[in-house]
């Protein structure tokens, strides 16, 4: 082999590995988040001048989103090679201002066609990451209009409850003719409004679903704190059948061999 191929073949060598430089660069500045897009085109632009064979006369131009990295932008442009892929254009030029201005070879037009098809990609991936974050944010503002909603909703019942509806209970209460199970009818509902609405969010569980109108009915005394024989009294029942109540309600909320009382379990979710 004589010198002349020898030195052919090691300027082609010097080539691609220029241009596997490139790609390692390439693929180290798109795996970064890319919070300053300006800045992601000018290295980008960099990388790819300097993975030409001639980087003094080449010339890159490169747009996306509003924002354009140029280098090398003196004297008039040669043999050129232009990508556009939205929202990405990448034109990469040799000046012509020179005696034998060079030509893009194909291993160059491919690594700049693959340049664009990946910045394209982490533009995308831009676009969805503020899409997103739009989302949250806007999502994020109807929660809380929401639960401000809800405060005020809560407030409103509260001022008309104590307005018009406890001034009555609180006759009733006192008058020397209620019969003692309306007394207690009476203080039972008054329990109740307490419990309408609370400052805090009640959730009714799945389990809750599973009750009966008359198991349901059980929960709220026993929420207000009646005892089972109070219980029994005041909806003409005896104990036992009470208490065969509160086992159901205790098998369907899953309380079962759970040290729980479910006074305290009531007074969380109702």
């Amino acid at each position: 082999m004589n010198t002349r191929n020898i030195s052919r073949l090691q300027r082609l060598l010097a080539e691609r590995e220029k241009e596997l430089d490139a790609v390692y660069q390439l693929a180290s500045l798109f795996s970064r988040p890319a919070e300053d897009l300006q800045g992601l085109l000018e290295e980008t632009a960099a990388v790819l001048q300097t993975a030409m064979q001639h980087p003094q006369l080449t010339q890159v131009i490169i747009k996306a989103e509003g924002h354009t990295a140029l280098l090398n932008s003196e004297g008039p442009s040669g043999d050129a090679c232009s990508i556009s892929l939205d929202p990405v254009e990448i034109r990469v030029s040799y000046r012509s201002d020179y005696p034998e201005s060079p030509v893009f070879d194909h291993r160059e037009k491919i690594l700049i066609q693959c340049t664009a098809e990946l910045l394209t990609d982490v533009i995308s991936r831009v676009r969805m990451r503020k899409e997103l974050e739009r989302k949250h944010i806007a999502l994020g503002e109807i929660i809380s209009q929401i639960e401000h909603e809800r405060q005020e909703t809560s407030s409103h019942i509260r001022r008309h409850l104590s307005t018009f509806v406890r001034p009555y209970l609180q006759q009733l209460m006192q008058s020397t003719d209620l019969a003692d199970q309306d007394r207690t009818a009476v203080m039972q509902l008054g329990a109740s409004l307490d419990a309408l609405p609370g400052e805090g969010v009640r959730v009714r569980t799945k389990q809750m679903e599973k009750l009966s109108p008359r198991e349901m009915e059980i929960c709220g005394l026993i929420r207000n704190g009646m005892t089972t024989k109070q219980i029994a009294q005041f909806l003409q029942i005896t104990d036992a059948t009470v208490e065969r109540h509160r086992s159901t309600i205790r098998n369907k909320l899953e309380l079962n061999n759970k040290r729980v009382s479910l006074v305290s379990y009531l007074r969380g979710i109702l």
